[in-house]
Parts: structure tokens; C-alpha cells; sequence
């Protein structure tokens, strides 16, 4: 379906082009007992991994809200999640979309049961804006629109530079 999944990927290519399958290799080594738990102290969402341990947030049973999703953004930038440092700079890296001398924009893709998601936040200085946008996708063509509709309303906010 995707050609760019079809190669062997990193952490971070896998990031980049959202390849399933390593996430759903990543969950099934973490296990169904650990997924929960960290799903559990981050607060995920309604914290349900039903419907597979590697399918739980394609078209299993977890859902989340996009006030949810920006409240575990703001854990995120403010170091506040139950991970390491390290892991934390690990994550904040690979999620930079876009770097300006303005900005830095850290966002990740998400597409689930024909919801599409981009989900991020925009540092510009000590300021971060956040983001959770997310629209119906009917057809492959719509997938682009999560990012071109955000990144047109940040503009109009003059968050990112024209």
C-alpha cells in the first residue's frame, strides 16, 4: 500500500513514514502486560490496548480525544512523562518535521478507522503552540489535508512563517 514501508527501517525512518509494521513489531516485543502499564502511567487516552496487542490503536479498542492528545503533548514538552531523559530527547528528535531559524515543528501522523490525524506543537522561543488536528479520510487523496489545513491555520496565526 505504501512503497516507503517496504524497506528496513529505524526508530526514526519508521517515525517518518508512519511503517506499521515496526510499531507493530516494537508492541509485540514490549508485550500486552508492559503496554499497559505505560499506557496506564502516561494516561493515555481511554487506556484500552483490546483488540491485539498489535492492532489495539489501528482498530482495536483504544481511543483518544484531541484535548487528550494535546494534553500528552504539553507532558511531552515539559519532560514530564515517566520515561527517561534520554528517551525523551530520543522522541522530541525524531519528531522534528520542520526546523527554521524562527522554529522548530515536532508533529507525528496517525490514520485509524478513517479518522487522520497531525498532532504536534511548534516551539518558537520559550513559546510552544499545540496542535491536534484531525479529519475524516475517505479516500488516500484526503491524507495530505491533515497536514495542509494545520499548517494553513498556524500560518494565519503567523505560528509558522508563510
Amino acid at each position: 500500500m505504501f512503497p516507503q514501508w517496504n524497506k528496513d527501517h529505524d526508530l526514526q525512518s519508521a517515525f517518518k513514514h508512519s511503517a506499521v509494521w515496526f510499531y507493530q513489531e516494537m508492541a509485540r516485543r514490549i508485550g500486552p502486560e508492559r503496554m499497559q502499564r505505560y499506557i496506564n502511567e502516561i494516561a493515555y487516552g481511554n487506556r484500552d490496548i483490546g483488540g491485539g496487542i498489535d492492532r489495539f490503536w489501528l482498530d482495536g479498542n483504544l481511543r483518544i480525544t484531541a484535548r487528550e492528545q494535546v494534553d500528552f503533548l504539553v507532558k511531552l514538552y515539559g519532560d514530564q512523562l515517566p520515561f527517561s531523559q534520554r528517551t525523551i530527547k530520543i522522541v522530541k528528535d525524531i519528531a522534528i518535521a520542520e526546523k527554521t531559524d524562527s522554529y522548530t515543528l515536532r508533529a507525528k501522523t496517525g490514520w485509524a478507522k478513517e479518522i487522520g490525524w497531525w498532532v504536534g506543537y511548534v516551539e518558537r522561543g520559550d513559546q510552544p503552540y499545540f496542535f491536534a488536528m484531525n479529519i475524516d479520510i475517505k479516500k488516500d487523496d484526503d491524507l495530505p489535508a491533515r497536514m495542509a489545513v494545520t499548517r494553513n491555520i498556524l500560518r494565519e496565526m503567523k505560528i509558522l512563517e508563510p
